[in-house]
């Protein structure tokens, strides 16, 4: 990508984010860029420091996802266009059915922000397609669909936390 729009594109996600995230940023956050930079969306989380994004390509992604200790963004490209083909385009499928596809479990604060995905494929116990437990990110603009849960949260489960969830699409869980 040549520098002027690397730096424009930056800035447009910082302005984003600022508006979209109540935390300030920590000065040199870093944009981990998915799969160009890491080949895995985990890759790209296990990278970060606390008010880093992992940007997320559109793509097929079958993995299971787990934030790490820190408030970090981990959004699709939707984030910076607002354009809900890129939350259809983006898709994370479990690849381990007794997980959540999307584990948030380390304390994050509503500075943490899951944006921008299809959440699907997830089946086990509780808490398939985002399990949030003892935490309280934000959840929003993404689509929540296929999830089987045996007992609670096929979709969005949440334990010890008030996270916030807001303008996604959950169906089918």
């Amino acid at each position: 990508m040549q520098p002027i729009k690397l730096a424009v594109r930056c800035l447009l996600i910082v302005v984003i984010l600022a508006a979209v995230r109540p935390a300030p940023f920590r000065a040199g956050a870093e944009i981990r860029h998915v799969p160009h930079d890491y080949a895995t969306i985990q890759a790209g989380i296990d990278a970060c420091m606390p008010g880093d994004t992992v940007l997320v390509e559109s793509g097929f992604y079958p993995e299971n996802v787990f934030f790490g200790p820190y408030d970090i963004t981990v959004a699709s490209n939707y984030l910076l266009t607002q354009d809900p083909a890129y939350i259809a385009n983006t898709v994370i499928q479990s690849m381990a059915p007794d997980l959540p596809v999307v584990h948030i479990a380390a304390g994050q604060t509503r500075a943490a922000l899951l944006c921008g995905f299809t959440i699907t494929g997830a089946m086990g116990m509780q808490g398939n397609g985002v399990r949030c437990s003892g935490t309280s990110p934000t959840i929003a603009y993404n689509t929540i669909n296929n999830n089987c849960a045996r007992f609670d949260g096929g979709g969005i489960y949440v334990e010890l936390g008030s996270p916030d969830i807001r303008r996604n699409t959950i169906t089918g869980n």
